[in-house]
C-alpha cells in the first residue's frame, strides 16, 4: 500500500471532503507559500466557498521549502490520486491548481509536471524567476538549496527546472490567470534588469510598462516577459 492513500490522506493534505457539496465536480489544489507548516483543523473560508460549489479543496502539506521540486510533484500527484480514490471520483475529473508566492510558482510548475495535467491554473504573485530569487534575498538560498541539492548535474540548471520564467515555453495549453502587484519590488527589480534602458521603478505601474512595450497589460503579467 502506498504511504499516501485514501485512509492516510488527512495526514498529508487538508481536504474539504466532509463539507463538500455533492456531486463533486472538480478538485482545487491550493499550494502554500514558503515556510507553511500548519495542518488546519477546520476548512478555511476559501475551502468552504469551493465546497459550496461542489469543488473538493486540497491543501498539500508538502515540504515548507519544496519550491515544487520533483519530490513535491510526486507527493501532490499521490494526494490527488488518493482523493480520487477516497471520494470515488472519475479519471477525467478536472483539477485546478492555485496558490500564492512560492505557492504561485508551485501551481505554475505543477501544470508542467503533473501526472494528470490540470484544467486551469491561477497564480497570485508567483515567484517567476527562481535563479534570480536565489540571490535576491538572504533568507532564500538555504531554502532553494535544500530543495534542489539532490539533483544531479549543475545546481543552477536544476533550479531552472522549477522556474516558471525558464519553463514558460513548456507550459501546457490551458487557461492561466497570473496576477502581480504594481509595487512588488520582487517583480519590478527583475523587470528593471531585463528592460535595460526602460525607466522602470517602484512607482511605475505594470500598465505603464505595458504601454512602453507596446502591449496591453490588464494585470501584472509582465513578469513572464523576457527582454
Amino acid at each position: 500500500m502506498k504511504p499516501i492513500n485514501a485512509q492516510t490522506l488527512p495526514l498529508f493534505a487538508g481536504c474539504s471532503g466532509d463539507v463538500c457539496s455533492r456531486p463533486i465536480r472538480g478538485i482545487v489544489v491550493d499550494f502554500h507559500g514558503l515556510g507553511f507548516q500548519d495542518m488546519p483543523q477546520e476548512p478555511s473560508a476559501f475551502a468552504r466557498r469551493c465546497a459550496e460549489k461542489g469543488l473538493l479543496y486540497l491543501l498539500p502539506y508538502d515540504n515548507p521549502w519544496s519550491w515544487m521540486n520533483d519530490t513535491a510533484v510526486r507527493m501532490v500527484d499521490e494526494m490527488v490520486e488518493a482523493a480520487r480514490e477516497k471520494y470515488a471520483l472519475p479519471d477525467d475529473i478536472p483539477v485546478v491548481a492555485c496558490g500564492g508566492s512560492m505557492g504561485g510558482l508551485s501551481c505554475l510548475i505543477y501544470t508542467l509536471r503533473a501526472k494528470r495535467t490540470p484544467a486551469a491554473c491561477a497564480a497570485n504573485c508567483p515567484v517567476c524567476d527562481l535563479p534570480y530569487h536565489y540571490t535576491a534575498r538572504p533568507d532564500l538560498p538555504r531554502t532553494i538549496y535544500s530543495a534542489f541539492a539532490h539533483y544531479p548535474g549543475d545546481f543552477m540548471e536544476a533550479v531552472k527546472t522549477a522556474s516558471p520564467l525558464h519553463q514558460a515555453e513548456n507550459r501546457p495549453d490551458i487557461p492561466y490567470l497570473i496576477v502581480h502587484g504594481d509595487a512588488d519590488t520582487a517583480v519590478t527589480d527583475r523587470i528593471r534588469q531585463c528592460c535595460g534602458a526602460l525607466p522602470v521603478n517602484e512607482t511605475y505601474t505594470m500598465a505603464q510598462l505595458g504601454r512602453l512595450c507596446g502591449i496591453a497589460v490588464g494585470a501584472s503579467v509582465v513578469t513572464l516577459l523576457k527582454k
